[in-house]
């Protein structure tokens, strides 16, 4: 559970990165990990963009430092049970719920994620926000350069686990 690594990395100081579909929400885990912790957290982008802000206030609210934005999963792989199908019902997506529809399809992300996202996108969401952005998913050094110009703060090379685009390298093999 998310606030259990939260504390598990706040007695380690070591930083956290929440997911936003983890099954507590941002503030859950926030008093978790207690003040003193470094907790990021994890974004995609979504057509809504109004559900992208709301998201950003409260991790700003929440004493994130940093949001990590995932570039590397502009559609989600087609696979036999994904989120809903596996999620037992008494855990919830707190910080999903509530801020989209309930359909699975939205959930999962296959409506609602914006698979057109271009570095202007990036550009937009460093406007937001005071909060380091770092962007996770890049596959070439020609991106990690594009990167660096736009002004991120950080690059975390990722093929997403290798779970959802087929085809593409090894992360150590990038590095």
């Amino acid at each position: 559970s998310s606030d259990l690594t939260a504390r598990a990395a706040a007695q380690l100081q070591m930083c956290m990165t929440l997911s936003h579909v983890a099954n507590k929400s941002v503030e859950e885990v926030a008093r978790a990990g207690g003040s003193g912790s470094l907790r990021w957290m994890q974004l995609y982008f979504f057509y809504d963009r109004s559900f992208v802000v709301r998201l950003v206030r409260r991790a700003e609210a929440a004493g994130c430092k940093a949001l990590v934005v995932t570039v590397d999963c502009p559609v989600m792989g087609k696979r036999r049970t994904f989120l809903i199908d596996a999620l037992p019902p008494h855990l919830r997506l707190p910080n999903v719920f509530g801020e989209t529809t309930q359909r699975p399809e939205d959930v999962r992300g296959h409506v609602q994620m914006d698979a057109s996202l271009t570095w202007n996108d990036v550009d937009w969401l460093r406007s937001l926000t005071k909060l380091p952005v770092v962007v996770k998913g890049i596959l070439t050094a020609e991106d990690a350069r594009e990167a660096v110009k736009r002004g991120v703060s950080g690059v975390w090379v990722s093929n997403h686990g290798g779970r959802q685009l087929d085809g593409v390298p090894a992360t150590i093999d990038i590095l």
